[in-house]
């Protein structure tokens, strides 16, 4: 796996889309201070998900955003992708090639993508996770991780080398593993706590559950006896009522009598007493419009007198019009007269300016090519002016290079002689590595074989443990749906009966008149029954019924009429409104075959899908009998216009069609809504109910053998995983000793061949370098010579401008002298112009004024004619009301005399009534009387049904059923003194407790299972934290030895000698401290933070290479890391980058020329626009390549 390519778009200096390919080997990005160069490897950190804005050079995380420069704007997003060859399948993923990405909006949005997919950050760590890539990896060092590698900082050393060691991964679980077991503790605390809970309720519940018990027993016989006394005395006291009711009634019939001959002698005065007041209003409303129409002709005569005075105004206003309408006519001919030759002289004037302006045009048009001529010239020279300064720079910079070149030559020549001389070293350690490797290889191959065969056998283990883990969460799943369910179905049964008791969804007069009879004595009544509870629809039919019935749904139906009459009588007596009653006696139906018609337009009569209780078929015929069911409104129509609009239909959804025609539909929502669908419902949930109970019970056995067999096969899973992870920990610790001794081999054969073509490639490259300075010497020869003609061209065309400018001036005079003359010109041409537009002015003011005093002269005739024609109207109309006034005083006369015979005929009604009045009075106070009485013995009766209702909370019917014949009441009431004394003897009872205790039970077994299941789980965690950490263990000891020999040999390589370990402190290797020990060549061993800052920095490298060799990452940024090394350092640390460049893919930001020496492939990174970096590239092997060839 390596490095393909970077696409940086946005991020920070690189506002431009910039692509980046990389290949095997080395490549060095090189740029001068500034240029944007690192801001590569922040790229790279940032799209491998770095969180922190300090560690990529920022104040916020918005600062990654390209923000513009003085001549571009800011851009909205930042992008960066990076593509990996991945044909060694090195990721856990299922592709050859994978990209990252990483998105940033200025909105603070950002977005992680692997292969176009999104993804989350945790994504790409788990799948970089010990590759050594990532932010805290070691793919990425810059000065910054040399620093921590230094530090004292023991956390940041660790980090570093448990990621070479490879337990990120099984850490990163075990971080995982201890929050879970955390919430576990924590659910495991939470569920004991209500547990104890219930332990603590049960005991308290038990005792308070038996003396319900008790409570309900004394209960039921208080209640018995309570009943049947009550019921006795209501029996006798309904005859003593019945008397006095008659007696009532016959004080009621007299009294009523008087009162309706009261009402007619009331009603006679009354009578006369209305006409005497509507004659008075007659005769007010004729003195009203009498004195209103004597007013009238008073104010026509005056308006007669003011006309006649406006007529003489007008006719002397039309006189002054005429006169003042000639006056005008005659100064406008005057006017008239002047203007045309004022006219005259304008035309004149007109051409001579004309002239003028002509001549004007023509001198500027040769001022503007003056002036173009001096601008083009202006650009030319100017445009000398830049190529010679552009010159000078060229010029310049080839000197430079010329020098430059002298030393690199000087320096290649002192390189070539040292590079012979390292060739002796590397030969010597190859063979020793071969055999070694060899033996390992095999020992591998025995390991794997014995892994293969337990790893086998845990796939099944762990297929058949996930397929019973999923069977068990079903069985859960699926009790607790059942439990669910029963618990809606029994609240649901409730509410339902509960509004079946309490008669909801009856009329309002029904439900007072059933709940009454509940708590009276209604045998002798018989059974009375509702429509609602004797007829019941099938099952798909309610609406339908519920449609046809509308409110006689809500009818009584008693055993015969005499009932019904009593009851319509209790309806009246308690005001509780009206109702319909059936007597089943009397009651005839007939039931309608349907007719033949069009197949399915009928489904037939309703009564063909009711189910009709025994003894109540003729009820429903008489309701329903004449009624059909149709299947839809279509087809009930069709049915109804085929039958004649004889017969009332109804359909499936509740629409009807009526006879006669009319229709009926929509949606229903009353209050008799949905009474047939509650009492199909109530059924349904019953019966079901019962099927949930049982299948709760099965599902609940299945479940409990599911989880022991789970159990069972989850220990013999964790045993058989602890075994295979021995072995693979075994595997990878004599992978990586082969490894090593391959790469060593690898590396040393690599070394010696590249040392060679390095001698060879130097001496072609001081070749090259001579050549180049013969060209450059040339280039410098043919600059001079340029600059000499360019020159002596600023010179020649100063000189033309010079003269050009002359011109110029003048040709500016002379167009001022003509712009002076036409300025006069202009002037007086206006004078004239303004006393035309004042004489034309005040010609159309004359010509206005003119027809003003005109229109003024027609008003006044106008007005003339309308004053004669309103004063002939006016004697007109005062003719018309003198007329009126004489006929209104005769009728005022007659209306008197009827006033006079009214009166005496209501003196004589008063005396009539005042003797019945009388005679009301006595009958009245005798009335109440007798109802005073019978009132009282109702109260008696009412207050003992009222008991019935408090006390027992039951109807009077219910409590007729429950009563038991009483043959000793004295002997009943000891009884009922003795019961209550029991009864109160038990103090406070609560009878919830019974169903409470139940539920309380019930809890109480769920949490102890779900206390056992979660115990079960926090033991299986703990198992495997203990597993993660004893792999970790081993792990980074085997690891951390390999590191520490490897750093001993990088280190006395890097220095020419010395030593060097890595030490682990006392305690739990995964927590013990890590420190570092040197010595360098002829010095004491020291800690590193106590060496100078470029033994610090070559330590650090020498610490990485020994990672690099132990786990080599797939690519490696390094970044500026050898800035602080001297030439020799910075050579030997080059040959290790070759060296260690066959298994690791390195990519350097440097500005070392030893290093770029190295590179395979150079990119460089410049500023040309100011803000904006841009890339370069350089393929330094191909060009060594091509000077071997030559």
């Amino acid at each position: 796996m390596y490095l393909k390519s970077i696409e940086i778009r946005g991020f920070k200096s690189f506002a431009d889309r910039t692509h980046l390919d990389f290949r095997e080997g080395i490549t060095a990005v090189v740029g001068p201070n500034g240029s944007g160069k690192s801001n590569i490897s922040d790229a790279v950190r940032w799209v491998l998900g770095e969180q922190s804005v300090k560690s990529l050079r920022g104040g916020k995380m918005e600062d990654v955003i390209f923000s513009g420069t003085e001549f571009r704007k800011p851009l909205g997003f930042a992008e960066v992708t990076l593509v990996l060859d991945n044909s060694s399948r090195s990721l856990p993923v299922a592709f050859t090639e994978v990209s990252v990405t990483r998105r940033l909006y200025r909105s603070g949005d950002s977005e992680y993508l692997i292969n176009n997919n999104q993804c989350r950050l945790r994504d790409i760590h788990e799948m970089f996770m010990d590759t050594g890539i990532g932010k805290e990896g070691y793919s990425l060092i810059g000065q910054g991780k040399i620093e921590a590698i230094l530090s004292g900082k023991m956390e940041d050393r660790r980090a570093l080398l448990e990621e070479a060691a490879g337990i990120v991964k099984y850490k990163s679980r075990k971080e995982e593993a201890e929050k879970k077991l955390a919430n576990t503790d924590l659910n495991l605390l939470r569920v004991t706590d209500i547990l104890t809970t219930y332990e603590e309720r049960i005991g308290p519940l038990g005792r308070e559950k038996e003396k319900a018990e008790k409570f309900l027993v004394l209960s039921a016989e208080n209640r018995e006896i309570l009943i049947s006394l009550i019921m006795s005395d209501l029996d006798e006291m309904q005859g003593d009522e019945a008397k006095l009711s008659a007696e009532s009634d016959a004080a009621e019939i007299r009294f009523n009598d008087a009162l309706r001959e009261k009402d007619e002698i009331s009603a006679r005065k009354v009578s006369i007493e209305a006409e005497m007041e509507r004659k008075a209003e007659i005769q007010s409303a004729l003195k009203e419009e009498f004195f209103m129409k004597r007013g009238q002709a008073e104010a026509v005569e005056k308006d007669r007198q003011m006309s006649e005075a406006a007529r003489a105004d007008k006719e002397k206003l039309r006189d002054r019009s005429l006169s003042l309408k000639k006056a005008s006519r005659e100064r406008c001919e005057t006017e008239k007269a002047a203007l045309s030759g004022l006219k005259e002289e304008l035309e004149s004037g007109r051409g001579e300016r004309e002239s003028v302006g002509r001549i004007l045009s023509e001198k500027r048009a040769d001022l503007s090519r003056m002036e173009e001529y001096l601008k083009s010239s202006e650009e030319e020279q100017k445009g000398l002016k830049d190529e010679d300064e552009d010159s000078d720079v060229k010029l310049n910079s080839l000197r430079k290079e010329e020098m430059r070149l002298r030393g690199d030559i000087a320096g290649i020549a002192g390189r070539i002689e040292d590079g012979k001389s390292a060739l002796a070293g590397y030969r010597a350690s190859t063979e020793m590595n071969i055999s070694a490797k060899a033996d390992v290889e095999a020992e591998i191959a025995s390991l794997e074989a014995e892994k293969g065969k337990k790893e086998a056998e845990l796939a099944v283990l762990r297929k058949e443990s996930e397929e019973g883990r999923k069977v068990l969460e079903d069985s859960d799943s699926r009790v607790r749906s059942l439990s669910e369910e029963i618990r809606a179905s029994e609240s649901q049964i409730r509410l339902l009966k509960n509004l079946e008791e309490h008669f909801e969804g009856y009329s309002r007069s029904v439900k007072l008149l059933m709940e009454h009879l509940k708590s009276g004595n209604s045998k002798r009544l018989g059974r009375i029954r509702l429509v609602g509870d004797v007829i019941r629809p099938v099952k798909g039919y309610e609406s339908a019924l519920e449609t046809a019935l509308g409110a006689a749904v809500s009818n009584i139906i008693t055993d015969d009429e005499n009932i019904a009459k009593e009851l319509i009588g209790v309806l009246r007596e308690k005001n509780f409104g009206r109702a319909t009653f059936l007597p089943r006696n009397v009651m005839k139906g007939t039931r309608v075959k349907p007719p033949q018609l069009k197949k399915g337009r009928i489904l037939g009569n309703i009564l063909d899908f009711l189910e009709v209780e025994e003894g109540y078929s003729n009820i429903a015929e008489n309701l329903l009998g004449r009624v059909f069911i149709s299947e839809n409104i279509d087809h009930a129509t069709s049915a109804a216009r085929e039958m004649g609009y004889q017969y009332r239909i109804v359909t499936l959804s509740g629409d009807v069609v009526n006879a006669g025609g009319s229709m009926t539909g929509g949606s229903a929502a009353g209050k008799n809504s949905g009474l047939f669908s509650r009492k199909t419902q109530l059924a349904d949930l019953a019966e079901g109910l019962s099927d949930l109970r049982k299948s709760r019970e099965e599902a609940s056995s299945a479940r409990q053998e599911k989880a022991r067999a789970l159990e069972e096969r989850g220990k013999a899973e964790r045993e058989l995983s602890y075994a295979v992870s021995l072995l693979e920990i075994e595997i990878a610790k004599k992978k990586e000793r082969a490894e090593v001794f391959g790469a060593d081999v690898r590396r040393l054969h690599s070394v010696l061949a590249e040392s060679e073509m390095s001698v060879r490639s130097r001496q072609e490259e001081l070749d090259s370098l001579v050549e180049m300075l013969n060209e450059i010497e040339m280039r410098l020869s043919s600059f001079q010579e340029e600059r000499g003609r360019n020159r002596q061209q600023q010179r020649d065309l100063k000189e033309m401008r010079t003269e050009a400018f002359r011109a110029y001036d003048a040709l500016k005079e002379e167009i001022t002298g003509i712009m002076v003359t036409e300025g006069r010109l202009l002037e007086v041409w206006n004078a004239k112009e303004e006393d035309v537009h004042r004489r034309e002015e005040l010609i159309s003011s004359l010509l206005e004024e003119e027809r003003m005093h005109e229109a003024e002269e027609k008003e006044a005739e106008s007005s003339i004619a309308e004053l004669e024609d309103k004063l002939l109207r006016l004697k007109s109309e005062k003719e018309g009301l003198d007329s009126f006034l004489t006929a209104r005083e005769a009728e005022l006369d007659r209306i008197s005399m009827d006033e006079v015979r009214d009166k005496a005929s209501l003196r004589e009604i008063s005396g009539a009534l005042a003797t019945i009045e009388e005679e009301y009075h006595v009958l009245d106070k005798d009335l109440m009387r007798k109802k005073d009485a019978l009132e009282k013995l109702k109260g008696e009766r009412i207050s003992l049904v009222n008991r019935i209702n408090d006390e027992l909370d039951m109807t009077l019917a219910q409590a007729r059923d429950e009563m038991v014949e009483l043959t000793d009441k004295d002997a009943a009431r000891k009884r009922l003194n003795q019961l209550r004394k029991e009864i109160s003897s038990l103090g406070s009872v609560n009878t919830a407790a019974i169903e409470e205790f139940r539920e309380v039970s019930i809890h109480r077994d769920f949490l102890t299972a779900q206390r056992k299941d979660l115990e079960d789980a926090k033991s299986e965690l703990k198992e495997l934290i203990a597993d993660m950490t004893l792999r970790m263990r081993i792990m980074f000891q085997e690891n951390f030895k390999v590191m520490s020999e490897n750093f001993e040999d990088t280190f006395r390589r890097l220095f020419s000698g010395g030593h060097a370990k890595l030490i682990l402190g006392e305690g739990d290797v995964l927590e013990a401290p890590i420190e570092i020990s040197v010595q360098p060549p002829g010095k004491k061993l020291q800690n590193i933070t106590l060496m100078s800052g470029g033994e610090k920095v070559l330590s650090a490298i020498a610490l990485t290479f020994a990672i690099l060799r132990m786990k080599p990452t797939p690519f490696c940024i390094l970044d500026e890391i050898e800035a602080a090394l001297d030439e020799a350092n910075v050579a030997r640390f080059s040959a290790f980058l070759r060296e260690f460049a066959l298994e690791t893919q390195f990519i350097l930001i440097t500005h070392r020329k030893g290093t770029m020496e190295a590179s395979d492939v150079l990119y460089g990174v410049t500023m040309e626009e100011k803000g904006v970096s841009k890339i370069v590239s350089l393929d330094l092997s191909q060009e060594r390549r091509k000077r071997e060839i030559g």
